[in-house]
């Protein structure tokens, strides 16, 4: 009864279809900021402690040098301290206090060194899976710092941002040792950060990081671990990132000044 115009008109929609997606990707991409990735490699050496003095409490001490460049500038110095609780062997809570130190370094450095006074919460929850001891740990951190202005390099500005952190992380020990015990082991752990707040700019999407390495068990109250850790970093002006290449020697030190039998973690907690 009515004219069938969909067959005629088909042809004529598609290519307007394509004209219009043409425009609007190129629209996108005209506002769209230019992304500028810089590769790095940097050097890291952690001093993690974690003595304990009973069943169920302990401290928490962690001493972090970074240098950038292959080792031969400073690119960040950071000491974090926390009381420990271990309701159960599985389970840790902690609130602590970091201050850190930032240099100017690398492809996008901060105009001036700064200082940040950052304050944190976190829960580790630790399983086995066959013979991996994972752990994961929920982080939460309220960061208060003073970089030079973009506008007045003279003056500094006061920032206040919060982030959030994940990490998952596995260990498995060789020659057929149980997790915690003197020996060799390997490990791998991923880890995504996002920060958020009224003063976080276009960098919402915050770090990325992926790491591997291998270490001993010397006791069981030390441990060394040697990895080599993968970072993407996005700057607060959201077109900027660090694709980190990081050598990491990392000691670990968990003196027991309870009784013998206080049980100990089955994985450590990698710090930062």
């Amino acid at each position: 009864m009515f004219p069938d115009f969909s067959r005629r008109a088909s042809p004529f929609l598609r290519g307007a279809a394509l004209v219009v997606l043409a425009v609007a990707a190129g629209v996108v991409r005209a506002q769209a900021p230019l992304r500028t990735f810089a590769s790095q490699r940097h050097l890291w050496l952690t001093v993690n402690a974690e003595p304990r003095f009973s069943e169920r409490w302990g401290t928490r001490a962690e001493l972090i040098l970074r240098r950038a460049e292959e080792g031969r500038t400073w690119q960040q110095v950071q000491f974090r301290v926390a009381p420990v609780w271990n309701p159960r062997r599985d389970l840790q809570v902690s609130v602590g206090y970091l201050f850190s130190r930032t240099f100017p370094y690398g492809r996008f450095p901060v105009r001036r060194v700064f200082n940040e006074h950052r304050l944190y919460q976190q829960l580790v929850l630790r399983s086995a899976l066959g013979r991996f001891a994972v752990a994961h740990r929920y982080r939460v951190e309220q960061r208060w710092s003073r970089p030079a202005s973009a506008t007045e390099p003279g003056r500094y500005t006061s920032v206040f941002t919060n982030r959030a952190r994940y990490q998952a992380r596995a260990m498995l020990p060789l020659a057929g040792q149980v997790a915690a015990t003197p020996g060799p082991y390997t490990a791998v752990s991923t880890e995504v950060f996002v920060s958020f707040g009224a003063q976080v700019g276009r960098n919402v999407f915050d770090q990325f990081r992926a790491y591997g390495g291998c270490g001993w068990q010397l006791t069981k109250a030390a441990g060394i671990e040697l990895g080599y850790l993968q970072q993407i970093n996005q700057q607060s002006n959201g077109t900027n990132f660090e694709r980190n290449h990081t050598a990491q020697l990392t000691f670990n030190i968990n003196p027991n000044f309870a009784s013998p039998d206080t049980p100990r973690p089955d994985t450590n907690d990698s710090g930062d």
